[in-house]
């Protein structure tokens, strides 16, 4: 089994997560956290003499923090180019995930704060990966899923010697802490699920939870799947039962009273996504007022 070492960086009373997997030549990272979780504990790896990758499973602020640190130690970034300005053009990112959103939710007042003390100045991939592309270094072989629905560029990485799937944020379930699912495209997340569901591996590595056995993975992302379907039927349903001008807010509370969950950004984003996708002129005015992170 590969020695994977684990680095769990706290905000906001919840966390994100980054690992490592090393060789004798390279320090593997999948995903880079937050710029103000990294500590000597980790940064003591970047001067080792080996060689630093990254592997991102995708381009959102939580996810990205260590980039520019890792390529300042002559690092490589691998990502999928559909996320790729999220690195170069945080203000972007900034704007779509949460300011166009603060009179939909409760915004906190720390978030903006955070957001920008966890992520580097504007960064860039060094390696696009896609779809059934092979990473080998040293002995670790990591293949590339591409699950879009998350994000446009969520990929996973099974690491096939060992059996392990960082999954990033792909598989959310019925999502994390006390916060529905961010889904940006629900044809593609359930496509992806689809394909997820049907990989025969040992463990699941996710950013915000604890390991998932792989026996688990087909009914967790079926879960998955269940949920997004659930969350956008409730929109349509609120749409439809509007019968005139319609919310993003609204929308928002509508799926989290049917899922029993707060009201945060990635329910926000779920809502304007189903929202963008319906075929409603109500829908589609409320949408054409945001920007998408489609």
């Amino acid at each position: 089994m590969t020695d994977i070492q684990t680095f769990v960086h706290p905000y906001l009373n919840i966390y994100t997560k980054c690992f490592l997997l090393q060789t004798a030549h390279y320090n593997v990272w999948i995903d880079a956290g937050l710029r103000g979780g990294w500590s000597g504990a980790q940064e003591k790896f970047l001067t080792d003499g080996r060689q630093n990758m990254v592997l991102l499973t995708h381009g959102h602020w939580d996810h990205i923090g260590g980039v520019n640190r890792i390529r300042r130690s002559g690092g490589l970034i691998y990502g999928h180019e559909e996320d790729r300005r999220e690195l170069t053009d945080p203000d972007w990112q900034w704007l779509w995930q949460f300011e166009q959103l603060k009179k939909d939710f409760d915004l906190p007042p720390a978030r903006k704060s955070i957001f920008w003390n966890s992520i580097e100045p504007p960064m860039d991939l060094d390696r696009i990966v896609k779809e059934g592309d092979i990473l080998v270094f040293d002995r670790l072989r990591f293949r590339v899923i591409a699950a879009p629905g998350h994000s446009n560029g969520s990929v996973c990485y099974l690491e096939e010697n060992s059996g392990v799937l960082f999954s990033g944020d792909s598989i959310m379930g019925s999502g994390f802490f006390t916060g529905t699912p961010q889904i940006s495209n629900f044809d593609a997340y359930c496509r992806s699920m689809e394909k997820v569901k049907h990989l025969a591996l040992r463990n699941v590595l996710t950013a915000h939870t604890q390991p998932v056995p792989g026996e688990e993975l087909s009914q967790l992302a079926q879960t998955s799947q269940d949920c997004a379907q659930r969350m956008r039927l409730t929109v349509e349903q609120y749409v439809k039962k509007a019968g005139g001008p319609v919310t993003v807010r609204d929308a928002a509370l509508a799926i989290a009273g049917v899922e029993g969950k707060g009201v945060g950004g990635g329910t926000c984003v779920s809502a304007l996504a189903a929202l963008w996708q319906m075929d409603d002129p109500q829908a589609r005015a409320c949408a054409s007022g945001y920007i998408c992170g489609t």
